[in-house]
């Protein structure tokens, strides 16, 4: 289960206006092909799934706050279809059989503890076509952030909300042994929109064999 799904409905109350889609959304564009699908964990306010649709994709975007959503739906949604849910379950508004070019998340797995995480991946190695891809940027373990806050156990902390970071060797362990390629996996310094807030994160690409 996701935690602080009341924070986000919380910040999504004030924060709902969709910003310019991330530039994470541009480095993984390459892998892109018009009519492709594709599912986005944790959309917000749904900046890089507009962005996704304008290129022609037909994308599900996935967010836990009841807030956003309902925001999200009234703006034009064209190629976008949003749903309320918790996205380390398998998605039940897709048929059992049908898969996806493309599984995308943008600082959202670092939302969920390390179980839900790996639960989550087994789920979208079924759902993804052969050859399809999954791009994911999260925190990794050498963020200013990291230890900052109460300690959850497995690398995770609740500060004002939980972040869960990203050991590199362990994430592709991880990923290697559900039979996922690694296409891309970078660990580079980044810097956030909030001026205080300079991250360092794990850019990953990995291909399903």
């Amino acid at each position: 289960m996701i935690i602080d799904k009341n924070y986000w409905n919380n910040y999504y109350s004030i924060n709902s206006e969709t910003k310019i889609n991330s530039s994470f959304s541009e480095f993984i564009s390459s892998f892109l092909t018009e009519d492709d699908r594709m599912i986005e964990l944790g959309c917000g306010d749904g900046r890089d799934a507009f962005y996704f649709a304008k290129k022609g994709l037909v994308v599900h975007a996935i967010d836990q706050s009841e807030e956003i959503i309902k925001v999200n739906k009234t703006k034009n949604t064209d190629g976008v279809f949003f749903h309320c849910a918790d996205f380390t379950i398998d998605p039940v508004f897709l048929d059992r059989d049908q898969r996806v070019k493309h599984v995308y998340s943008r600082f959202t797995l670092h939302s969920i503890n390390k179980i839900d995480f790996e639960s989550t991946l087994d789920w979208i190695y079924g759902r993804l076509e052969v050859g399809g891809y999954f791009h994911f940027e999260v925190r990794s373990c050498n963020d200013p952030l990291f230890g900052v806050g109460e300690s959850l156990g497995d690398n995770g902390y609740y500060s004002s909300h939980y972040r869960r970071f990203f050991s590199p060797r362990e994430t592709l362990v991880q990923f290697s042994d559900r039979g996922f390629h690694a296409v891309i996996f970078v660990e580079d310094f980044l810097s956030a929109n909030i001026e205080t807030d300079k991250s360092v994160v794990i850019r990953a690409v990995f291909k399903k064999l």
